[in-house]
């Protein structure tokens, strides 16, 4: 028998015992019971269904907790992500999205809606600032419940966008169905067994009741947070229900009841967060959407919390809004990233401030981030305007291909490439040179997201590199020309006393035979060879510019114009000679030989490089200041410009042609010596030297010398022509020093056959001698410089000590450098260079003797 039966069995019983009032009484007991089990049956539904409903807004609010707290603080790309990771992880979650101001979306958990604006039709309108919207709609045949909420970013709270969350109610609708038939069932379950329900409840419901809140209280104040609930009257006033004992301690006040809590909660914070606090209240009572509310309080000691209110909201029947959930302390989370803002704001200003330009990519390259001085070369004022931009969309779209194609190479491999060279167009159009290197960028986990690139502009350091090099190439030229004019200079004394002694053994064997000898013809060969060897030797030397030289004040147009008719006979009859003088041109300093020479050679060139008729002309200039290579000597100078119309020459050639033996004549047609010589002479003379060429296009020559201040008014620049002195001597007694024997006795030969006497002596030591033993007085002393013992200067000096009317004539085949450091070549001093001929030896010596 059924529970049922029973019980129905004994309650007919029992009524057959009692009488008509007592049933009656009874009867209306039981209706209402049943009355009031129904009511708990509908109540329970209504509560199931409510439990569905705060289920899913429960979802929506745990989704727009994780959104708001997470997604101000992530870049776009984590943003994506953390949607579809979100739309994965909840079954009821039919889309999530997060728009920025102007309802353009930032990131959608359907990636095909990322980048897209927002349709009026499709979505519900963006709240306003701080007042979330809600609706429901049917969408593909679905129930769909869409929230927007504003979320905030920053210290100050503003609002960057709105986050959108669609929930499908279709499981809930079924719950609802399944909780109207349960409630059926039950409703009838209820009735059989009231009364035994009410029997039981009777003997300690109210105990129960009593230790369940005392429960329930104990399980509230253990609570991390604080549970409250408060009411929102249709004064729009706020009445305070209920909080946890934890609110007392967290906000330091010191009275529980709930009424002086609001109170002392509300003062504690500051004005503009009272104003939104009572906007939020207000807006998600209207929107009947979850309450989220986060600010700061400030205690009584000073100190400042940072708390977060997350609540359901229900609608009483009396019109009240009541609102139930939890404050948490948000104080450690707030700090940071306060902290994380604040480092986020150092790295920023590190770099900006650094001269490195720095970006970074994800793996799509569109630009994540940079520094300020990669937006300045990419075109922007800011960093935030190249952010979401490809190497498309900037300055340097021509390189874009390139530069992908190494982030791709990097991010696809994980390996860097680094301090690699690439052209790069930066915002003003111009092409620079940078080093660049760039890392796969990484996440926690170590998967490659994206690209880190780095790059240095260097443009300023090629640019010096060069320069450096082209200086690094002038000093090594100058190194080679200095080492063979060390090499010139010293082969010069031993070369030119063998030249010495051919050319005057072959004078003197000339003036022996008479010119009818059959070997009188040998011997003007063999003079001819010495001193076309001698003539190179001093070419040598003047390239090495060391040759001994005598400098006098030259007017150039009058120097130039005295050689006129020798460099037309030079050049030949088919070319013309143009002469172009530069009017009022200043003085110069220089041996008027040492003009003939550069004038001579580059006459001669001129004359090679032009096949057939052409012109040479000669021009003369002032110029004020002069810039040649990296010399620009403020001074001025005289320019000597020497130009043909010949073939030209091409920039290799011109790159040697200073330089010794280098010559593109024919063998035998040339030396090598021509250029290299006028350069030495120049340089010498401190003056510069430029060519001007090209091929097919002629040649010119500029001469650029150090012009002298102007002379005094009636000085005269040349010096006056030597007096003609007889070359024969008059029985002179002459003093030969000469450590080298066979320049010893030709010399005593020369002298003798010029009528003088001769006092030979190999050594300083023996000509002392001699000097000390000889009755008559020596008119004249001609000695080498360079000797063993001491030199020819300290042995003029220890003679003219003992013979005050000495004359002196000094004889060298060193160069002039040595002669130099030697006093030889000072002012006064007269010196005669090896080899040198009878007639200059006579000529010498009879302008000293008769001075």
């Amino acid at each position: 028998m059924s529970m049922a039966s029973r019980w129905h069995r004994r309650g007919s019983a029992t009524v057959e015992r009692m009488d008509r009032k007592l049933a009656l009484a009874f009867g209306a007991i039981i209706l209402a019971l049943m009355l009031i089990v129904a009511g708990t049956a509908s109540r329970l539904y209504n509560r199931l269904n409510r439990q569905e409903e705060d289920r899913l807004a429960g979802t929506i609010a745990r989704v727009l907790d994780q959104a708001i707290n997470k997604v101000a603080f992530s870049g776009k790309y984590h943003t994506r992500l953390l949607l579809e990771e979100m739309k994965a992880s909840v079954p009821d979650l039919a889309f999530i999205s997060v728009e920025d101001a102007d309802g353009r979306v930032i990131a959608h958990s359907d990636p095909s809606r990322n980048g897209t604006v927002r349709s009026p039709s499709d979505m519900v309108a963006t709240p306003a600032v701080g007042a979330p919207r809600s609706t429901e709609r049917l969408v593909d045949g679905r129930h769909i419940k869409e929230v927007a909420v504003p979320y905030r970013g920053g210290l100050g709270g503003n609002v960057l966008g709105t986050i959108h969350v669609g929930i499908t109610t279709e499981l809930a609708r079924q719950t609802h169905r399944r909780n109207l038939a349960g409630m059926l069932v039950l409703t009838a379950l209820l009735t059989i067994s009231a009364m035994w329900v009410v029997l039981l409840l009777s003997r300690g419901f109210g105990g129960a009741v009593r230790a369940l809140a005392v429960q329930l209280q104990g399980i509230a104040d253990s609570l991390p947070g604080v549970i409250y609930r408060f009411h929102l009257l249709a004064d729009g006033s706020v009445r305070m229900v209920f909080t946890s004992q934890a609110a007392m301690h967290l906000f330091g006040l010191g009275s529980a009841r709930p009424e002086d809590f609001l109170v002392g909660f509300t003062a504690g914070l500051q004005a503009d967060d009272q104003a939104r606090f009572d906007e939020s209240i207000r807006a998600a009572a209207a929107a009947r959407s979850p309450w989220h509310f986060g600010a700061r309080f400030t205690r009584s000691d000073g100190s400042t919390l940072w708390f977060h209110c997350i609540a359901q909201i229900a609608s009483l029947a009396d019109g009240t809004t009541e609102f139930s959930g939890v404050l948490l302390d948000i104080t450690e989370r707030q700090r940071a990233e306060e902290d994380l803002w604040r480092s986020r704001e150092i790295l920023k200003a590190v770099l900006d401030s650094i001269t490195v330009r720095v970006f970074w990519k994800d793996t799509d390259l569109n630009y994540l981030g940079c520094n300020l001085a990669f937006a300045r070369d990419a075109g922007f004022e800011e960093p935030e305007q190249v952010i979401g931009r490809s190497d498309f969309d900037v300055v340097w779209r021509a390189q874009a291909e390139m530069y992908r194609s190494a982030d791709y190479e990097v991010i696809a491999t994980g390996t860097p490439r680094l301090l690699y060279e690439e052209p790069l167009t930066t915002g003003s159009g111009e092409t620079v040179h940078v080093l660049t290197s760039k890392v796969p960028l990484r996440d926690a986990q170590g998967a490659v997201i994206g690209v880190l690139g780095t790059y240095l502009d260097i443009t300023e350091r090629k640019r010096a590199d060069a320069q450096r090099d082209e200086l690094q190439a002038q000093l090594v030229q100058a190194q080679k020309m200095e080492s063979v004019g060390r090499l010139a200079g010293g082969v010069a004394h031993d070369f030119n006393n063998m030249l010495g002694v051919i050319l005057g053994h072959a004078e003197m064997a000339m003036q022996a035979v008479g010119p009818l000898s059959p070997v009188h013809a040998d011997l003007e060969q063999i003079t001819q060879a010495a001193r076309r060897s001698a003539d190179l030797t001093r070419q040598l030397l003047a390239f090495a510019r060391k040759q001994t030289v005598t400098p006098r004040v030259l007017d150039l147009n009058t120097t130039v114009e005295g050689m006129l008719r020798m460099l037309k006979r030079l050049i030949g009859e088919n070319i013309e000679l143009a002469w172009r003088p530069g009017a009022n041109l200043p003085r110069i300093n220089m041996d008027p030989s040492q003009l003939d020479q550069i004038l001579a050679n580059l006459c001669v060139n001129a004359r090679d490089a032009i096949d057939g008729v052409g012109q040479v002309t000669i021009e003369t200039a002032l110029v004020p200041r002069v810039s040649v290579g990296a010399a620009s000597p403020d001074s001025e100078h005289v320019r000597l410009s020497v130009t043909d119309t010949g073939c030209g020459m091409d920039r290799e050639t011109i790159s040697h042609i200073y330089e010794p033996f280098y010559t593109t004549k024919s063998l035998g047609q040339g030396t090598g010596l021509g250029l290299a010589t006028v350069y030495g002479i120049v340089t010498q003379n401190s003056g510069l030297i430029d060519v001007d060429s090209a091929p097919g296009r002629g040649t010119t020559f500029h001469v650029y010398l150090p012009a002298l201040p102007a002379l005094p008014v009636g000085a005269n620049a040349e010096d006056a022509p030597p007096r003609t002195l007889p070359a024969q001597g008059g029985q002179e007694i002459v003093l030969l020093v000469e450590d080298e024997p066979a320049i010893l006795r030709m010399v005593s030969v020369m002298l003798e056959r010029l009528g003088y006497r001769v006092l030979p002596a190999a050594r300083p030591s023996e000509a002392i001698r001699l000097a000390g033993q000889h009755a008559e007085p020596i008119d004249l002393l001609l000695t080498d410089v360079i000797m063993p013992e001491m030199t020819g200067r300290d042995l003029a000096n220890q003679l003219l000590a003992r013979h005050a009317g000495l004359k002196v004539l000094f004889m060298s085949g060193y160069t002039g450098d040595v002669l130099a450091s030697r006093g030889v070549i000072d002012d006064g001093v007269n010196f005669i260079g090896k080899p040198f001929t009878a007639a200059e030896l006579a000529a010498g010596l009879r302008q000293l003797l008769g001075s």
